[in-house]
């Protein structure tokens, strides 16, 4: 080698020979001698007495590619840690060497680093010095300085001979392009260098450069983007280094560079560039390829057999340059299905949702080498169109840029599923609201839009079935429908309907006892229809527990017999009491019972209107009800028996027959009673006489009278003919005739007859009349309740009020035959017929039999006014027919009842048909009240929750329950009065009829005398006998004497007329015979009985008269 030129700008010396980078690059033969002051070599003169270190050390640096300047210390530095930084001089030199190979072995002088080195160098020692012997030119090895020769054997060091090995050396690391320079100095320290007379040496400098080394691999200086535009330059441009191992560019190579893509694209431009410096620049790279598709971009340096790949090379998706879209295969973007480009405003016909709709801004550098502000550009222009998801109630199949296809009729995308749909990942992966962007036609729901939205109305909908005619109707009043079936419609509490399948939905009569739903529950203890039957073991309650149905838990079953049974006897004491009023003789009070007992039927009625009343106000009601009415309804009768309304109608309907029968019952009771206390009367008074003929016997008085008497009682009789009454003595009544003994007997006068006590017909007439009264109205408001029925879509038609019951079956026909039936027996005939036997015995009212069997009818009315009851009558059907026909419309009910009210009120006024003014107020109290009550419910009903308050409440009920105690007050002071009145009436008349009693005995005794005479009379003159006998008939002689002031001269008068044409001896068997045919006048037992009712002993007053006017009382021959 030769020496190290030195530079001369500063003597450093310069080694020429360049240095290839490398992974490591050692210093090449580094030979570092010793020289003394004069310059000449040291040589090993100081190896005895000196050992001496060199080292070498790098200290400077200068990059070529940056051109920056690095000063290296030893802790900064880029020599390799293997490197051996100083060495001990021996033979006054060492030297860095490069490992030696045996092709490019290493100097003589290099030092072996290892055991295997030193070997190989020996053994390289051995072959020289072998070959120097063959050659004679020495035979020991010579000294490696002190030679004279070319290269470094100038400088006195041999180079050979050269071995291979591992040498001490200063190695780089992965050294940059440029200069180096490394510093070598020596120092040599007091116990190494004891006689040194320079311890530290002067230094001297080595500076190499490095050069690039052999092309190792590709590096992107500017590397493609992840995403680029399709078919756009890629800007920047794609630039390719070519480097060392050590990460040097090679500006050494020069050559081309070709860039590929795979997969496949359609079209690669601008793929070749050459490579200058170790550089290769792609300035018009571009690719068509598919959109969105992940590439990889290849750059290849064939010459050098190196290459590099960028991937992922995205081309931007047609989701980012126009979002929502895809690519249609030609490298186009196409909308995406659920999206389209129809922007138009909705109110123009448009199907896109455009008011959110924005720019592409995701890659705001897109279109740089375009437009200066791309952002504006795309905002503003939207070069490649935009793709809007489809809007509420529209989707979009296909992709493409067509319209959105609309929803079918009354169907939108807002609700999925029976409820809102939420936000969703669209077909696009864009996240939306739920009723937007979408792509199949099952999106399409029917619309559930529960408040206006944008102008809409709300609107609930629900699918027809099947779900593939995509059809929708509305959703039915009193359903919350969510687009489903209508199997899946929610029936809001307080409805009902009758199946899932059905859309009809009903309000329920009690909205606590619909719960709703799907399936329309029931609350616990309902079922049935509309929730208003009761369940098993309960029943509805006896205060407004039908207005509306409200159903509770039953009592024990011994309740509710306890209660039937006190019903009963209530019932039957308002019966009998007013039975025991009208079979009075003076029975006028019982108008004032009819009068309160039409007041009270007129309030039950009230309680099947639902107005909104109180529990008081049902209880007031459900009094009047039961004191009114044969009603036994009621919650622990309804738990006791469970009937429905056809047992119910039929146990009512069924009561004329038991009236029948009981009254039946009551005449045999009531005729044989009457027989047996005529029997009863007959024998005691026969046994008195018994008794006064032997006290007058044993007290030695005449007993031939009472003798009379009791010889008249032998014949027992006919009791059963006389307790016919009145009604056997019409036909006699002002008739006479001529007895078997040729004797006038005269029949009963209408004024005796009319006076004739009541029959056991007469009084079970009048408690059937009573009862059928009592019963009429609550039969006819069950017979009505089976007309109206309320139909039920899927399920048929049931009775309103009773709605488990089925109007289409085969009963409900039988029914409606029983319905006429009975209608026609109740509400025509039995009205009519007792109206025509009121009419019949109208010229006879003031009859007893008439009055008790037929006054309830028209006591208290005026004789003109007799029919006035059937008005009554007809009022009271009108109400309840009202309340029947009408129980679902309450407020129209109570107004065509006020207008019933208000006519009877008018009529009162107008016809004024009672006699008694105790009876007319009694009335006109009863229709205001009834008048009150009916304004209270309107109020109640049409003021809704303000009437409904407790206070208002207690208020009506108060109000209510003061006027019927008014109605009470007022009927128990006019009955008093009556019944006070009627009392000294009968005083008055029992006076009376004293006197009369004892005028008719003494028309009798008169009468008696006179037929005795009637013999005698036979042998007058014939113009004075007709004359006598015509008086005696016609009962003006009887009268005239009994009448008479002295009625002894007038009989005396007449005796002595007959008895001058009469023998004396004849009298006793003319009496005897004439008392035989007055003992068959009174044959008619009814009136003789009656006057020995009256207290009045004939027999004894017959005596007085006797002894008064000298008859009787003597012998037999007086």
């Amino acid at each position: 080698s030769l020496p190290c030129p030195r530079r001369e700008s500063d003597g450093v010396c310069v080694d020429s020979r360049p240095y290839l980078a490398n992974v490591r690059v050692p210093l090449r033969d580094g030979l570092v001698v010793m020289r003394d002051g004069g310059g000449g070599l040291i040589g090993n003169r100081w190896d005895s007495n000196q050992i001496r270190n060199i080292t070498g050390e790098l200290v400077y640096g200068k990059s070529q590619a940056s051109g920056t300047e690095y000063t290296y210390t030893i802790n900064m530095t880029v020599l390799s840690n293997f490197s051996q930084t100083y060495l001990v001089a021996q033979e006054g030199m060492v030297a860095w060497c490069a490992n030696g190979t045996i092709a490019d072995p290493v100097s003589r002088f290099c030092r072996p680093a290892n055991n295997a080195s030193v070997l190989s160098l020996a053994t390289a020692t051995e072959e020289y010095l072998s070959e120097l012997r063959s050659k004679g030119l020495a035979e020991t090895f010579p000294d490696v300085s002190g030679t004279i020769g070319q290269g470094l054997d100038y400088y006195g060091v041999r180079s050979r001979p050269k071995w291979a090995g591992n040498s001490y050396g200063l190695n780089l690391d992965f050294p940059y392009t440029g200069t180096y320079r490394f510093q070598f100095a020596s120092y040599c320290p007091p116990y190494g260098c004891g006689y040194a007379l320079y311890r530290e040496l002067q230094f001297d400098e080595l500076e190499i450069t490095v050069v690039p080394g052999t092309p190792f691999r590709l590096e992107f200086a500017t590397a493609p983007p992840g995403k680029f535009e399709n078919d756009f330059v890629i800007d920047p441009p794609v630039q390719v280094r070519t480097l060392d191992i050590a990460g040097n560019l090679c500006t050494n190579q020069d050559t081309f560079a070709v860039a590929s893509v795979s997969p496949s694209a359609r079209r690669l431009y601008g793929q070749t560039t050459p490579v200058i410096g170790g550089v290769a620049t792609f300035p018009q790279l571009k690719m068509q390829g598919h959109r969105g598709t992940v590439y990889t971009l290849r750059f290849e340096i064939v010459i050098i057999g190196l290459s590099i790949e960028h991937s992922a090379f995205l081309v931007i998706p047609c989701e980012d340059v126009k979002p929502n879209s895809q690519n249609d295969g030609g490298g186009q973007c196409e909308c995406m299905p659920g999206y389209t480009e129809d922007t138009r405003p909705l109110t123009s016909g448009g199907t896109g949702y455009t008011d959110d709709m924005s720019s592409v801004l995701s890659y705001p550098d897109l279109y740089k080498a375009v437009v200066y502000q791309p952002e504006n550009y795309l905002r503003a222009l939207k070069p490649y169109g935009v793709c809007v998801p489809c809007a509420n109630g529209f989707y979009k199949p296909l992709p493409g840029a067509q319209n959105c296809t609309k929803c079918p009729l009354q169907m939108d995308t807002t609700w999925q599923a029976g409820a809102p749909r939420g936000d969703w990942t669209t077909l696009s992966g864009e996240f939306r609201p739920g009723h937007l962007g979408n792509h199949q036609q099952d999106a399409c729901h029917c619309i559930v839009r529960r408040e206006a939205v944008n102008g809409n109305a709300p609107l609930e909908t629900y699918r027809l079935l099947p779900l593939e005619i995509f059809s929708c109707e509305e959703c039915p009043r009193g359903g919350v429908c969510n687009g489903l079936p209508k199997q899946r419609i929610l029936v809001d509490p307080g409805r009902w309907r009758t199946s899932s399948n059905m859309t009809v939905i009903y309000d329920c009569l009690n909205d606590k006892a619909c719960l709703g739903g799907e399936e329309s529950e029931c609350a616990e203890g309902y079922s049935g229809n509309l929730c208003a039957v009761c369940a098993k073991g309960y029943a509805y309650p006896t205060m407004g527990g039908k207005n509306p149905p409200t159903c509770a838990k039953c009592n024990p079953f011994f309740v509710g017999a306890a209660v039937l049974l006190v019903q009963f006897i209530v019932q039957g004491i308002v019966i009998g009491t007013i039975f025991r009023i009208a079979s009075r003789e003076r029975n006028g009070s019982v108008g004032l019972c009819k009068t309160l007992l039409s007041h009270f039927q007129m309030m039950a009625v009230l309680k099947d209107l639902d107005l909104g009343w109180s529990p008081a106000q049902y209880l007031l009601f459900e009094m009047a009800d039961k004191i009114s009415t044969p009603s036994i309804r009621s919650f622990e009768v309804d738990c006791l028996l469970r009937w429905n309304h056809y047992q119910y109608t039929g146990y009512y309907s069924s009561m004329p027959a038991a009236i029948v029968l009981l009254s039946v019952l009551c005449y045999v009771a009531i005729r044989y009673n009457d027989i047996i206390r005529r029997k009863n009367e007959f024998f005691k008074k026969k046994f008195d006489l018994q008794e006064l003929i032997a006290k007058e016997r044993r007290a030695g008085h005449d007993t031939a009278e009472i003798q009379l008497a009791l010889d008249e009682m032998k014949a027992t009789p006919d009791f059963v003919a006389l307790s016919l009454g009145a009604a056997a003595m019409m036909n006699r009544m002002g008739e006479q005739w001529e007895d078997e003994d040729g004797n006038i007997v005269r029949g009963p006068s209408e004024e005796e007859v009319a006076e004739m006590p009541a029959t056991a017909y007469d009084l079970a007439f009048c408690f059937s009349l009573i009862m059928l009264y009592f019963s009429w109205i609550t039969i006819i408001k069950y017979l009505l309740q089976l007309i109206r029925s309320r139909p039920f879509v899927d399920t048929g038609s049931f009775l309103i009020a009773d709605l488990s019951l089925s109007v289409d079956a085969p009963l409900y026909t039988v029914w409606l035959a029983g319905l006429a039936l009975f209608l026609a027996a109740y509400l025509v005939y039995m009205p009519y017929t007792l109206y025509n036997s009121l009419r019949n015995e109208s010229d006879r009212l003031h009859w007893q039999s008439i009055k008790n069997r037929l006054g309830f009818m028209f006591q208290g009315l005026q004789p003109d006014y007799y029919w006035w009851e059937f008005a009554v009558m007809a009022r009271k059907l009108g109400l309840v027919v009202i309340a029947v026909i009408l129980p679902d419309q309450p407020l129209m009910a109570a107004y065509m009842s006020l207008f019933i009210i208000q006519a009877a009120i008018a009529a009162h006024l107008m016809c004024d048909p009672f006699y008694s003014g105790r009876q007319q107020s009694l009335e006109m109290t009863s229709l205001i009240v009834t008048l009150v009550a009916y304004h209270l419910g309107i109020l109640l009903k049409s003021g809704g929750d303000s009437t409904q308050s407790d206070a208002v409440q207690f208020v009506f009920s108060s109000l209510q329950f003061v006027l019927n105690a008014g109605v009470m007050w007022r009927f128990f002071s006019c009955i008093f009065k009556d019944m006070l009145l009627e009392t000294i009436k009968k005083k008055v008349a029992d006076a009376k009829d004293q006197f009369l009693v004892e005028d008719d005995v003494r028309k009798d005794v008169v009468h008696g005398e006179l037929l005795l005479m009637r013999p005698q009379i036979r042998g007058l003159h014939p113009r004075m006998a007709d004359d006598l006998k015509n008086a005696f008939d016609d009962g003006r002689v009887r009268d005239t004497i009994a009448k008479a002031e002295m009625p002894d001269l007038w009989m005396k008068h007449v005796q002595l007329s007959v008895n001058l044409e009469m023998l004396r001896n004849s009298w006793r068997g003319v009496k005897k015979k004439t008392g035989q045919a007055a003992l068959k006048y009174k044959g008619v037992q009814e009136l003789a009985n009656r006057r020995k009712r009256e207290a009045v002993d004939k027999t004894r007053w017959k005596r007085r008269f006797n002894e008064a006017y000298g008859y009787g009382g003597g012998d037999e021959e007086e």
